[in-house]
């Protein structure tokens, strides 16, 4: 059992021995045996489209969740956050395309969810992108994906 697995065990049995909600120390002591990886969410366009299912898969998902916004209030992106029930690590705000990728990287982030090819161009080719479908990405009536020259070609 690695050092980790063992002091979340530990906080658990704390917790357990106490009566309080051992949902956080749980969810430690499953990602440290799982060793599982973390995801990434944007807010506008993603959570925002489908709140209750990324509510759900962020209380199931055992590793880390990080919310990635290209947002500059940082406070009501967290209010944001809660207002959906989403479970998150840290909320984190970006000013730049590019960004979002160096965040992904940095977290080890190995599962993005994102509306925007803009945003995708530059996320590692090791990571598994998730593209959430909406009006500004998609034209219902056409049944088409909408794309720009910079961010797709046609086959």
């Amino acid at each position: 059992m690695t050092d980790a697995a063992r002091t979340a065990l530990q906080q658990l049995q704390q917790e357990l021995d106490t009566g309080a909600e051992p949902q956080g120390s749980l969810r430690a002591l499953i990602r440290s045996l799982l060793d599982a990886p973390a995801i990434g969410i944007d807010l506008d366009g993603c959570i925002d489209e489908a709140p209750e299912w990324f509510r759900t898969l962020s209380y199931v998902w055992p590793g880390n969740v990080y919310v990635i916004t290209y947002r500059r209030d940082g406070e009501k992106a967290r209010r944001d956050v809660a207002h959906f029930g989403v479970r998150c690590d840290e909320v984190i705000l970006v000013d730049r395309f590019d960004a979002k990728a160096t965040v992904i990287a940095d977290r080890n982030i190995s599962v993005y969810f994102d509306d925007q090819d803009e945003m995708l161009l530059h996320v590692p080719e090791g990571v598994t992108v998730l593209k959430i479908r909406n009006g500004g990405n998609f034209d219902f009536d056409e049944r088409k994906w909408l794309f720009s020259d910079v961010t797709g070609r046609q086959i």
